[in-house]
């Protein structure tokens, strides 16, 4: 049995251009984000996004390795500080 050559060629890569890939897409995101200062000491801070789906549906399955494309998502949060 002979052993399949190993390309140093970063193009077989899972991602390359030549290599498996998540079959990702461009994508085009708007954000909007605003931080309200209550007080001194409290800052609340809101968000929101509005993106494509950059994964086509043949590519679904192989995507839950990478779960984190949202084409929706708002955001909230604070910083309190002590005195």
């Amino acid at each position: 049995m002979v052993a399949a050559p190993i390309s140093p060629s970063l193009k077989s890569c899972l991602g390359g251009s030549n290599g498996a890939g998540y079959g990702w897409t461009d994508m085009t995101t708007y954000k909007v984000g605003a931080a309200w200062n209550v007080t001194d000491q409290l800052v609340w801070r809101f968000g929101y996004s509005l993106g494509e789906q950059p994964i086509r549906a043949p590519d679904a399955l192989f995507n839950i390795l990478a779960p984190g494309v949202m084409e929706q998502y708002f955001t909230a949060g604070f910083n309190a500080r002590r005195g």
